[in-house]
């Protein structure tokens, strides 16, 4: 059987925790309004009054050159060069709202 010490996984969970730093501070310090999450298929939300996550995320994918081609629930595809993004509207977190960190967003499960 294969262990991990817990040197590794301190390690990882900073190493992570780091990273997870670099798409926040981003979102805080500049204009834009998406930052993926690395090593994950999450990205993190700044949305303004009235706007929605979603919404704010759509934009930013056309803005990177892909059309969304179909949505089935909570599922929407993006397709860009003959390649398919497939991303479910929860992969979206909400982190900041009128500048102000979502607290929510933070303890979510989901």
């Amino acid at each position: 059987m294969f262990k991990i010490s817990i040197h590794v996984l301190i390690l990882c969970s900073v190493f992570f925790l780091f990273i997870s730093l670099i798409s926040i501070i981003k979102l805080v310090f500049t204009e834009d309004k998406i930052a993926k999450l690395p090593l994950t298929q999450y990205y993190f939300a700044k949305v303004e009054a009235g706007e929605q996550d979603f919404e704010v995320f759509k934009h930013y994918m056309e803005g990177k050159g892909w059309d969304r081609t179909n949505q089935v629930g909570g599922l929407h595809i993006f397709e860009k060069d003959g390649n398919q993004l497939e991303i479910v509207h929860t992969q979206v977190k909400t982190l900041i709202i009128d500048g102000n960190l979502n607290l929510r967003s933070i303890h979510s499960k989901s």
